[in-house]
């Protein structure tokens, strides 16, 4: 298992890499969805490319035994300490504290989704609202702005009631729409949870505040291809500038207005004519966290000594799950692996399981298959 520094730093090391390929080749160059399944999936990569262990052959090396607590596994020199540091305790605590906190957090939220959906009433057919994407949609009087989750749009009593709202309830589903089409909630819920997960990591949660105004300024987009007015549309926004607050729902007056009113005047951007500039960012981020150098093990000693020099201490010697006496018998080429404990170690299981001889140390080693 990765040490648990080395993990964060390298998921903060990839995740700043892909957010800083995305603002320099991607923001401003390619289509919306482009930008947005970049954006997840960039995150999820950042957390799993650490995780990986992509072996490089570096040529043949002896690798001593004596003396060390460590593992020769398929070429791959692992050695690690004797115990667990108070540091690495203490990381792993700090982790889960805050893994509790967002999850609290999430289920707060949810939990007042779930109320404003009970309590709000469904939108009734004399208010003429029809259902264009198999939405369902929630009137409620404890919200005064409009948004959207999964495929339920929820609209204030106020902007449902009544002739006088129509204009501005029709630009306001047409909004609403383009979330439900793109699933923008499905993506919300991912990234929700990435944040869970690497609440450690600033660069998710840029990328999340990023991938929010990919999907209003698509929204945005969408609904101004309705045929609505410009000014109508940005005059609608600001009325409904500050309302519920809920970061895994898709609200219309999420993401700074001023950036998503300079894009309505702007062109839309098709296509992903920069995407392919994107693989040696990747192939960077590889090398720098999922390679590992690797040895050959043909040259590996098969005399293991675990006690002080001079010592007639005897190991226990385990291959492949049967306690044997010798190891010469072993042909090198044959072993997968090989780990060690050392007789100065806590060997209290060991010595139930094996008698008093595991006292002098245990060598596993497990053959290839």
């Amino acid at each position: 298992m990765k040490d648990p520094i080395l993990y964060i730093v390298e998921s903060l090391l990839c995740s700043g890499l892909f957010l800083m390929a995305y603002q320099l080749l991607l923001e401003r160059g390619c289509s919306y969805v482009v930008r947005r399944r970049f954006l997840v999936l960039a995150m999820v990569g950042a957390c799993l490319v650490p995780l990986l262990r992509i072996p490089v052959f570096m040529g043949e090396m002896t690798v001593p035994l004596q003396a060390t607590l460590g593992t020769i596994k398929n070429g791959e020199v692992m050695t690690s300490g004797g115990g667990t540091s108070w540091l690495s305790v203490a990381l792993v605590g700090c982790y889960l504290l805050g893994v509790c906190i967002m999850v609290i957090f999430a289920a707060m939220q949810l939990f007042r989704l779930y109320s404003i959906r009970r309590k709000g009433g469904c939108v009734s057919e004399e208010m003429s609202i029809a259902s264009k994407e198999g939405e369902r949609i929630v009137v409620s009087s404890s919200i005064s702005t409009p948004f959207s989750f999964g495929k339920t749009i929820y609209l204030p009593a106020i902007i449902a009631d009544g002739e006088r709202h129509v204009a501005e309830l029709n630009q306001i589903l047409a909004h609403e729409r383009s979330h439900v089409y793109h699933r923008h909630s499905v993506e919300r819920m991912v990234m929700e949870g990435l944040k869970t997960v690497c609440w450690f990591n600033p660069f998710v949660w840029l990328a999340a505040q990023k991938l929010v105004a990919a999907q209003e300024m698509e929204a945005d987009r969408e609904a101004l291809d309705c045929g609505f007015g410009l000014n109508d549309y940005r005059a609608t926004l600001l009325k409904h500038l500050f309302g519920v607050n809920l970061d895994m729902v898709s609200c219309m007056a999420k993401h700074p207005l001023k950036h998503r009113f300079k894009a309505m005047t702007q062109p839309p951007v098709s296509g992903s004519r920069r995407a392919w500039m994107l693989l040696p960012m990747m192939i960077l981020a590889l090398s720098l966290c999922a390679v590992t150098p690797a040895v050959s093990v043909s040259s590996m000693p098969m005399s293991v000594s675990l006690s002080e020099p001079g010592a007639t201490a005897v190991p226990v010697y385990i291959v492949d799950g049967r306690q044997v006496t010798d190891l010469n018998t072993i042909d090198p080429s044959t072993i997968a692996s090989i780990t060690v404990y050392k007789a100065s170690e806590s060997l209290e299981n060991f010595r139930q399981q094996y008698g008093p001889q595991a006292a002098n140390g245990v060598v596993f080693v497990e053959l290839k298959k």
